[in-house]
């Protein structure tokens, strides 16, 4: 009887993943055009896809060159300092990308990660509902901010004069005990004004407000 599993080699293993990581290193054949006409395109990508600002100057510095190269062989006394700085930008390019390639791979794949677009999404979102409860606070209460326990537009935030305990829970911190302190205490005192507030009332140290702040928010009750 002939087995169907088939064995792990490693060797095509290998060269799997070598194929692969050729593939996504296409944008380094942009360094080989000649005359140095887009290899600073594939700096520009790589540091856009692969958020690295410096790889970003870089190409924006070989297209400077490349400009220049260009300009000053417009002017026959100069061709030999403008060829020269052409070839200098086209090799530089070449040798940069490939410095940089698999680095750049790893960041771009790593972007490129269902998980990591959605906890970057839900930062967006954290920051505009941040935005909105600082210009209209009531506003953000009416659309659910600071809800996640309600359908609505959250914003990836916990409000602390509304959410119920096992929502505050949830934040960073804060413990389930306290969280049952939180809602008791706000209920006794008719709710907190911020969370420095919340903090003062309860006695809390700043450590844990610290790790509570980035996600906590403190709407006006009705």
């Amino acid at each position: 009887m002939i087995s169907s599993t088939r064995s792990y080699d490693p060797c095509v293993e290998e060269v799997s993943s070598r194929r692969h990581d050729l593939r996504e290193s296409w944008w380094v054949a942009l360094t080989l055009v000649p005359l140095a006409l887009t290899g600073w395109g594939a700096l520009v990508y790589a540091g856009v896809r692969g958020r690295k600002r410096s790889w970003v100057g870089f190409g924006l510095a070989y297209l400077i060159l490349t400009v220049v190269g260009f300009g000053l062989a417009q002017v026959d006394s100069m061709n030999g300092l403008a060829g020269a700085i052409i070839i200098f930008t086209w090799a530089g390019t070449f040798a940069h990308a490939l410095s940089i390639r698999r680095d750049a791979n790893e960041r771009i794949a790593a972007r490129s990660a269902p998980s990591l677009m959605w906890a970057e999404e839900r930062e967006l979102e954290r920051e505009e509902a941040l935005r909105l409860v600082a210009r209209d606070p009531h506003r953000a209460r009416e659309l659910g901010i600071g809800r996640p326990d309600r359908h609505g537009f959250d914003g990836g935030l916990v409000d602390l004069n509304s959410a119920p305990a096992l929502v505050i829970g949830r934040l960073p911190g804060v413990s389930s005990s306290l969280a049952h302190r939180i809602v008791t205490v706000r209920e006794e005192v008719g709710g907190f004004s911020s969370l420095d507030d919340l903090g003062l009332v309860l006695s809390l140290d700043g450590p844990t407000l610290d790790r509570m702040r980035p996600h906590a928010v403190v709407l006006p009750r009705d």
